[in-house]
């Protein structure tokens, strides 16, 4: 993952991408760099939609940080928006970035 901090809110959660859809990350064709890591992207955007849903809005309570090495990254304004994460979406056992509800 290339973003270590500060992140845009105090409260952050890490989601395992492959144990939140089977997406492959990369097309059964040539494509080089572009043709790589769909699979954190789809998670980022599975996320933010879920939590738009939920009445919360990107940018103001919660943004996508970070993806790479089969996680994604959210910081997140409010401990309630973290839980909700944490009850839903599976976190890594040993993540690159701590999940930090601090």
């Amino acid at each position: 993952m290339s973003n270590p901090d500060p992140y845009k809110f105090k409260h952050t959660i890490v989601i395992d991408s492959d144990k939140t859809t089977d997406r492959e990350g990369f097309y059964a064709t040539e494509g080089g760099a572009l043709n790589g890591n769909y699979t954190d992207f789809e998670v980022g955007m599975i996320i933010a939609n879920d939590l738009g849903h939920q009445g919360w809005t990107y940018g103001e309570d919660f943004y996508f940080e970070d993806a790479g090495c089969s996680e994604v990254v959210f910081s997140v304004r409010d401990k309630k928006i973290a839980t909700y994460l944490a009850t839903k979406y599976d976190q890594p056992e040993n993540p690159v970035f701590g999940t930090e509800f601090g």
